[in-house]
């Protein structure tokens, strides 16, 4: 894409001058420029978020010690089973639905009539 830019030079004469701007390079200059306006932690994650754009790795987890994993994931999960021990108990005082499933007889596989097994043809 061509852009036609004006200067003015020392004699007050106009000229032309032709710039080529690849439209590829156009947002990326535009966030670069964001990222410039801005201010300190807010530059560092729109860098990564940038980075991250361009195919660069996502930045490692911070190390945790291997006991406090272990605590923090025992708490995560009795959490969540006292959540799911609450929610079941609000289920038990509600009505029964009007239309119960049908129960399997016992007797169910009996009353079916067996299918005929035939034997295999010899071939001569």
């Amino acid at each position: 894409m061509k852009v036609k830019l004006k200067k003015k030079s020392a004699k007050n004469e106009e000229e032309n001058e032709e710039m080529y701007v690849r439209l590829g390079d156009v947002p990326l200059d535009i966030l670069r420029y964001n990222i410039s306006m801005q201010s300190g932690i807010e530059r560092k994650e729109t860098r990564k978020s940038l980075l991250l754009k361009m195919g660069a790795k996502k930045p490692k987890n911070p190390y945790i010690n291997y006991k406090e994993l272990m605590q923090n994931k025992a708490k995560a999960k009795a959490e969540a089973e006292a959540f799911a021990f609450d929610r079941s108990a609000s289920f038990v005082n509600k009505k029964l639905p009007l239309k119960q499933a049908k129960k399997k007889r016992k007797n169910q596989q009996k009353d079916r009539p067996r299918k005929k097994v035939s034997k295999p043809r010899k071939h001569r």
